[in-house]
């Protein structure tokens, strides 16, 4: 009994027990589903933004593909605009590219017609030059059996002789090409001028600058050269407005020809200088003066001394008498440097210095200058030379030491007659002696000088 009843006590502790397990089995299970129920919920959620937001970049991806792609066909459009463009500019630069060509096709056939012409030409120009060349030198030595035959018989019919050559030298010229032609006169024109027939000179010299403006053209150097003969035959016959003209052009040429070469242009502004000291305009003549002296000094430095007395002189002649002051201070600094003080050139340059230095009114300075210079004025005697004789003269002529002055002046003049002083050039050796008489009261002296005055007179009776 007492077994059955603690069996029987023991069965509701069991089942309590199972009871409590199933509880625990069920809470357990519930739990766990719990857990993963919440698990499932939270990856839900995770998921369905993390969709939301790639849905939102896949938006924008697309828009921005569908932008590209109209940003692409736009350009595609106008790709295939532009190659219709370009298209058209290649069948025009075709065209173009044609006429070119056919346009370079008789160009090239006319260059060499052209050569062909020149040569032809050239070979034509060397005969006719070769045969210009022999008339020249025919008419050359008839100039020289002229002055042969003068010097042995003065009374020879050189005139005849001269009109002879000239027409033998006009036969040849009608006879060749208008270059040979020019060539020709140029020739003859240059030696009329040797044998002082200046008009003559000046025709032919007009004909050769004529027939070479047209061939050869107006800067052409042999063009040029025609116009510095022509410009000197002009003014040796006193035809100065007319050379001083003709000599500018010449200039103005070679300025164009050779730009600022000095050598080119010295030569022809000394040409316009002296036309410009013979015509006794020297206000013009002293920007020409400072030119020649300027490119001479660059050029040769220490040898620009006579271009410089010549510009002194100038600007003494145009009243500019400080400037030729200055100038002259210069010259004599020269001369005392390289010839000495008893130089004849170094005694010109004192008598020059001191004729401006009065002229200023400043004779203290002057009367020095001048005891240095009268020591030598004995010795200056015996020299005939051209410079010292005219600024002397002059000087003595300034101080009214009239009778002295005569001395130097005529015999300046006669020198220069003596040894053939062509056309206009004596005209700078006549006029101290017109101003002379003229200071001298001796106004019949004045009237007989006057009358050697080559060209048209610049002085009143």
């Amino acid at each position: 009994m007492h077994m059955q009843a603690s069996a029987e006590s023991e069965q509701p502790t069991k089942g309590r027990f199972v009871w409590l397990a199933i509880m625990a089995a069920l809470l357990l299970g519930g739990a766990t589903c719990g857990v993963l129920w919440l698990r499932e919920t939270q990856a839900h959620n995770l998921t369905r933004a993390d969709l939301q937001t790639q849905i939102s970049d896949l938006q924008q991806h697309l828009e921005a593909s569908e932008q590209l792609a109209r940003d692409r066909l736009a350009a595609l459009e106008q790709s295939d605009q532009e190659k219709t463009t370009l298209h058209e500019q290649l069948e025009d630069s075709l065209a173009h590219s044609n006429e070119l060509t056919d346009q370079l096709t008789t160009s090239r056939k006319e260059v060499v017609a052209q050569t062909q012409r020149a040569d032809a030409a050239e070979k034509q120009t060397t005969i006719e030059a070769d045969r210009a060349e022999i008339g020249r030198r025919i008419l050359s030595s008839t100039f020289f059996r002229l002055r042969t035959q003068q010097r042995k018989n003065p009374q020879y019919p050189s005139e005849e002789l001269l009109e002879h050559a000239t027409g033998q030298m006009k036969s040849i010229a009608r006879r060749k090409a208008p270059e040979a032609e020019a060539a020709a006169r140029h020739e003859l024109g240059w030696i009329h001028y040797q044998h002082d027939r200046f008009d003559s000179a000046e025709q032919q010299t007009q004909i050769a600058v004529d027939l070479r403006r047209e061939s050869l053209g107006p800067t052409h150097p042999d063009t040029l050269r025609s116009l510095q003969y022509l410009g000197n035959a002009m003014a040796m016959q006193g035809k100065s407005t007319e050379a001083i003209d003709v000599h500018r052009q010449a200039l103005s040429g070679m300025r164009e020809l050779y730009g600022t070469e000095p050598d080119r242009i010295r030569l022809q502004l000394g040409y316009l200088a002296d036309a410009l000291d013979i015509a006794r305009r020297f206000e013009e003549a002293v920007p020409v003066w400072e030119e020649i002296v300027r490119l001479k000094r660059a050029a040769s430095p220490g040898r620009y001394r006579t271009s410089l007395f010549f510009l002194a002189k100038t600007f003494q002649a145009a009243e500019r008498y400080d400037e030729a002051e200055t100038t002259f201070r210069e010259v004599r600094e020269i001369d005392l440097a390289h010839l000495g003080p008893d130089h004849r050139n170094s005694f010109a340059s004192a008598v020059r210095l001191a004729w401006v230095l009065r002229l200023q009114d400043k004779q203290a300075e002057a009367d020095l200058l001048e005891e240095k210079f009268a020591s030598l004025a004995e010795f200056m005697l015996e020299i005939d030379q051209p410079f010292t004789n005219d600024s002397y003269g002059s000087y003595l002529a300034y101080r009214g030491r009239l009778e002295e002055a005569e001395f130097y002046l005529k015999r300046n003049y006669e020198r220069e007659e003596r040894v053939g002083t062509d056309g206009a050039s004596i005209n700078q050796f006549v006029y101290p002696l017109i101003e002379l008489y003229e200071a001298w009261d001796k106004p019949y002296l004045a009237d007989e000088f006057r009358q050697l005055i080559v060209g048209p007179s610049n002085r009143s009776g």
